[in-house]
């Protein structure tokens, strides 16, 4: 029995038992354990297809395209969202193999597992610490199309802008050329964003109450926070001016009247923050493509 398979990958191993040149018990044969784990990869059923792969190893004493094989795990880990995993296997590759084809493609994807985990800074310190290793100059591309990709999350939008620039009429792929046009666009929005002061919202509300909110978009908020403190404000003084400075009631709603004011304007400057995050939150969300690498 073989637990958790799809019954599509059942179907696939009857089938092979019966393949001209394979015998029934030929399924344990390296050849044909790598079959079944290309077909579980294309599946995506990939921490199946991980688990072939590394029977496969076992199973076979120095075989052929080892680097293929262990990147392969690695990929198959990091698309079933493993990236420590995934890691282990890239660096692997880097340490074992480093003449090898792949080893580009594993410095890459291991920066690659630190941007999808949205883990940006941890991405640059990677690609940092690979890009003198890089030998291709379409690998050194992708690399520094992450680069730019991280300080685009991070919202560095300048250096983004940068990197960005820098790939023009480099040797990415034809098919990315229509993505790096986008990014250039979104990392130039990203520097042209009309960003709201949060320290002008907190002091305009300081000296007249809501008008901070108002400024940062929020304007019932501001309005809201206007009559709220003005209302407070004129009871303690009416309480006051009846009953001197012993009013209950003068006391209470000074209190809360001080209590909305300090509100107010600390809610102001978050106003403020949110509306500029906001801002950059819709550029970022349309940031959200797959980038060039090695699948």
């Amino acid at each position: 029995m073989l637990p958790n398979i799809r019954p599509g990958a059942i179907v696939f191993l009857f089938l092979l038992s019966f393949h001209p040149g394979y015998s029934q018990l030929d399924y344990f044969s390296p050849a044909n354990i790598v079959h079944f784990a290309d077909y579980l990869y294309q599946e995506h059923d990939f921490l199946h297809a991980a688990g072939e792969y590394q029977r496969y190893l076992f199973f076979s004493e120095n075989p052929p395209a080892q680097d293929s094989i262990i990147f392969r795990i690695g990929l198959c880990n990091e698309l079933a969202q493993e990236p420590a995993s995934a890691r282990a296997y890239y660096a692997r590759i880097i340490r074992d193999f480093p003449e090898s084809s792949l080893a580009d493609a594993a410095r890459y994807e291991m920066a690659h597992t630190f941007f999808v985990s949205g883990e940006y800074s941890y991405a640059l310190t990677i690609i940092a610490d690979v890009q003198d290793s890089i030998k291709t100059i379409s690998a050194h591309s992708k690399l520094q199309f992450l680069e730019g990709a991280s300080l685009l999350h991070m919202r560095n939008w300048g250096a983004a802008h940068t990197e960005f620039c820098k790939l023009s009429g480099s040797s990415l792929p034809a098919s990315d050329t229509g993505m790096l046009s986008e990014y250039i666009a979104l990392s130039n929005e990203g520097m042209n964003l009309h960003c709201k002061s949060r320290f002008f919202a907190a002091f305009s509300s300081a000296l007249i109450p809501g008008v901070g909110k108002i400024y940062s978009g929020r304007a019932k908020d501001g309005v809201y926070s206007l009559v709220l403190i003005a209302l407070t404000a004129w009871q303690g003084y009416e309480g006051f001016h009846r009953d001197g400075k012993n009013s209950l009631r003068g006391w209470i709603y000074g209190g809360l009247c001080g209590t909305f004011y300090l509100g107010d304007i600390y809610g102001s400057f978050i106003a403020a923050r949110d509306y500029n995050n906001r801002l950059a939150e819709n550029i970022l969300d349309r940031a959200q493509g797959d980038l060039p690498w090695y699948r």
